[in-house]
């Protein structure tokens, strides 16, 4: 292995951020797919929607995968109860929106601010420390 290259394993959230993540009723049975850089990420959305279902007394979304896909968090639920009202189904998608727009600008590696980057058809998101040399904006190949 090339020695200024790290192993994935480095980047992955620890024992200890997947036992806090788990504290969390919304997490307790979840296998976590992405790097540590976004642990607050994570951290802030389950206890955003615990607090919402709790407080408007509705059954918490039920975690099908969490994820990275093309360098941003990808969140998979479905709710429990399909009859509620439209306005906390829209709640509950605001917030998860807000979590993978947050991890587009988000290093996933560290949590420090970052941007989405290719680099040999490899999508992430990092901060200047962690871009590969070669890696080029995902905006550049937008346009």
């Amino acid at each position: 292995m090339n020695s200024t290259k790290r192993p994935y394993t480095l980047f992955r959230l620890t024992e200890y951020e997947q036992f806090s993540l788990k504290q969390l009723s919304i997490f307790s049975n979840c296998t976590f797919e992405v790097k540590r850089g976004w642990f607050g990420i994570l951290l802030e959305l389950g206890t955003d929607l615990e607090k919402y279902c709790n407080e408007h007394k509705i059954d918490l979304p039920i975690i099908l995968q969490i994820k990275e896909k093309f360098g941003t968090l990808r969140f998979y639920y479905t709710l429990k109860d399909k009859t509620i009202a439209e306005e906390h189904k829209n709640a509950i998608r605001e917030m998860v929106k807000k979590a993978e727009d947050l991890s587009e600008i988000t290093c996933e590696k560290c949590g420090e601010k970052g941007e989405l980057v290719v680099d040999s058809n490899f999508w992430s998101t990092v901060c200047p420390s962690h871009r590969p040399k070669k890696a080029i904006n995902a905006t550049d190949l937008k346009n």
